[in-house]
């Protein structure tokens, strides 16, 4: 190969390096639940139990089948809120792409817990519990993300006045899905930081996705240039 190819191979490796460094940069779903929400959900779910108490439970059909509503409610209503800023012009195509496609990503992680329980790996008042979570870490990237960068999605203020009542409705939600006292236990601590976990999965999955995107791309420029 001459100068001139290994030259423009140069570039389009650089290119390709800096395209990864600027979707990186990009980490929508990386955050912190503030506190005031997780304690809003462990709160409701006490008040619960102190009022009403164990009013016996659901067969586990009921529980994955009223589940699966649930989510497929909530995954609706996500995609509902993206799909205008998928065809329509927005202020940077590739932060709103990476955005859904993180979106995606966590409703896939969500499903898959729902899919764990239906196994019998994880129980029904933990899948709740994270879900409780979850949920409203999912609405609340969504609200985060309209804040902090303008332009991102197409009707801003609609999808944030939204995102804020699907963070108070899915977890009340939830937590009926059971009509025990599902969610006091010592475990409480552990999956009131579920959310995070959940969104530091997804962004490692977003990287590793990034990653070979670039990689193939490098290896693609090599190959159509040797």
């Amino acid at each position: 190969m001459d100068e001139n190819g290994r030259g423009v191979r140069d570039v389009s490796i650089i290119v390709s390096f800096n395209w990864y460094i600027k979707v990186s940069s990009n980490m929508f779903v990386v955050f912190t639940l503030p506190w005031y929400w997780k304690a809003f959900v462990m709160i409701y779910d006490v008040l619960r139990c102190v009022l009403f108490g164990d009013e016996g439970e659901f067969a586990s059909t009921n529980v994955v089948d009223n589940m699966m509503r649930v989510l497929c409610l909530q995954t609706m209503i996500a995609a509902l809120l993206l799909a205008p800023s998928l065809v329509h012009s927005v202020a940077d195509r590739v932060k709103t792409n990476v955005f859904c496609s993180e979106m995606a990503l966590l409703l896939g992680l969500y499903l898959l817990v729902v899919r764990l329980m239906r196994l019998g790996i994880v129980s029904a008042e933990h899948a709740c519990f994270c879900l409780q979570f979850c949920s409203c870490y999912l609405f609340c990237c969504l609200k985060q993300a309209t804040t902090r960068h303008r332009g991102l999605l197409v009707g801003s203020r609609f999808v944030k006045l939204a995102s804020v009542a699907c963070m108070v409705v899915f977890p009340v939600v939830y937590s009926h899905l059971l009509r025990d006292c599902m969610h006091v236990s010592p475990y409480a601590l552990v999956f009131v930081f579920s959310g995070e976990v959940s969104g530091c999965v997804c962004a490692c999955a977003a990287q590793l996705l990034v990653a070979f995107e670039c990689l193939v791309d490098a290896l693609y420029g090599r190959l159509t240039e040797s």
